[in-house]
């Protein structure tokens, strides 16, 4: 039952309760009264009684003396429009011919009274005429509404801000239910960022407008924002008129507006942060890929034709002048081959593995160029079948792979024999590199390098383990283990 309807049922018990006391229908007239008087008494309403033909006050409560600052005595004396503000008692007598015409309907209606000292408070009064002793009187029970009218005065005030900053927000806003988003209100920034029309937005739900991307995800929010948690700049996409996807950090709030509970949500458009973001780390990455690049190939050839150089060198001074012109002549192509890739670095268009064939072919190379240079010879072992089924990408990765850990034998190990093996295994291709020298305590040695950071993220790459296996005096194997693609199966 709501206010009205118990003031008015209110209003109705106090009609009757005085028909009844002054009927004497409960002992002496005199003691009805009282007795019904005293209940009036400690009502926390304003009661009073008013003669509809005079409007006179015919009996107040002890609650409406106190509130007015008169004696009952006092307000015996005057009329209904004595204790009302001028406006509201102007016209009081057509007021009670009203309600008397009504009969036996209660009616309320909204006026302001004034206090003995002269201060006015606003009311909210609820009436009913009945017939009293022969005369219609009009029963009342009226209540303070200054708090609550300044609390609505708050309200509103409270309302018409959000409503401001709603309107201005350089965020974009927007207000609807919890349950299916559907839109009652938007800001123009909401409207920008959408690229749509107001009448394209309102009434129209999260599935009909079809903005959210990930609809999973709005969902999961609005359940977690009604158990009570706060939602602040959740990371979402959204999808703008014209197809295009976008990123916003995403708010959301339940609050009370105009008295009912609403779902106040915010984004921040960050598609062109992330843009940027997804920007720079291609480039850092393509960075990266050329530092490898440039470490496992660059750096390791330069490596390599200084070795033959040395090796030149020693022939020279050993009076092999044969093998030093052999040595000097393939450094010169060496140099001319390193010079070509270096352009290919600098145009963007490095020279690239292309099949299976060509990575035996580099293998080879790639042996042949350290074969003289120190004592430590490599062995292959290629089998072509596993080099084919590698793609080009994967192809180059183990090229590098290879090149590096032949690199730090050559350089480390003081080895005297080198395997380097490409075979079909159960699950895929695996490749070994390994020498016979003295090896190294992994422990002690770390994994700071450069060269083995470079092998370790291109086996990432390849998605395959890297294992390395070495100890003082027992040599080093390195071992690459890549899967198949695409669940192919390797007989």
């Amino acid at each position: 039952m709501n206010s009205d309807s118990t003031s008015r049922a209110r209003v109705a018990a106090i009609a009757d309760g005085m028909i009844a006391a002054r009927s004497g229908t409960r002992g002496s007239p005199a003691d009805s009264r009282d007795l019904f008087l005293a209940a009036l008494d400690v009502s926390a309403d304003l009661i009073y009684v008013v003669d509809t033909a005079s409007g006179k006050l015919l009996e107040v409560n002890q609650t409406t003396c106190s509130a007015l600052g008169y004696a009952r005595d006092e307000l015996l004396t005057m009329t209904i429009g004595d204790i009302q503000e001028g406006s509201y008692a102007a016209g009081f007598q057509k007021r009670l011919a009203h309600l008397v015409g009504i009969r036996p309907r209660a009616f309320t209606r909204k006026s302001v009274f004034r206090r003995k000292d002269g201060t006015t408070f606003p009311v909210e009064i609820n009436a009913r005429a009945v017939e009293l002793g022969g005369k219609v009187v009009m029963v009342s029970v009226m209540r303070d509404v200054s708090e609550s009218e300044r609390i609505e005065r708050e309200l509103s005030l409270s309302e018409e801000r959000f409503f401001t900053i709603f309107r201005s927000s350089p965020v974009a806003m927007a207000i609807g239910t919890a349950t299916d988003g559907r839109l009652i209100d938007v800001n123009d920034r909401y409207l920008e960022l959408f690229g749509c029309r107001r009448d394209e937005l309102i009434g129209r739900t999260t599935a009909e407008r079809g903005d959210w991307v990930d609809p999973e995800q709005r969902m999961e929010l609005v359940r977690r924002i009604e158990s009570g948690e706060k939602i602040r700049n959740v990371e979402a996409r959204f999808r703008r008129k014209s197809g295009e996807i976008g990123f916003a950090l995403f708010s959301m709030e339940i609050v009370r507006l105009r008295g009912e509970s609403v779902l106040v949500t915010m984004r921040v458009d960050i598609t062109e942060r992330k843009r940027t973001e997804e920007a720079l780390r291609q480039a850092l990455e393509e960075r990266e890929c050329l530092v490898r690049d440039l470490h496992d190939g660059i750096v390791q050839q330069i490596y390599a034709v200084g070795l033959r150089l040395e090796q030149a060198q020693r022939n020279v001074v050993g009076g092999a002048a044969r093998s030093a012109a052999d040595g000097l002549a393939q450094a010169i192509t060496d140099l001319n081959t390193l010079i070509r890739t270096l352009r290919g670095h600098i145009l963007g268009s490095p020279p690239q593995v292309l099949d299976g064939h060509q990575l035996r072919a580099e293998l080879q190379e790639l042996a042949r160029s350290v074969d003289g240079a120190q004592r430590l010879r490599f062995r292959l072992e290629i089998d072509q079948e596993a080099a084919l089924r590698l793609t080009p990408d994967r192809a180059n990765q183990v090229l590098n792979i290879v090149r590096e850990a032949m690199s730090n034998s050559l350089r480390h190990s003081c080895g005297q024999h080198g395997l380097v093996s490409l075979q079909l295994n159960r699950d895929g291709v695996r490749v070994v590199v390994e020498d016979d020298g003295h090896g190294f305590d992994r422990d002690r040695a770390g994994s700071d390098g450069q060269g083995l950071r470079n092998m370790a993220a291109r086996a990432s790459q390849l998605n395959a383990p890297l294992k390395i296996h070495s100890s003082p005096g027992g040599g080093t194997r390195i071992t690459l283990e890549i899967p198949a693609l695409n669940g192919e199966v390797v007989r």
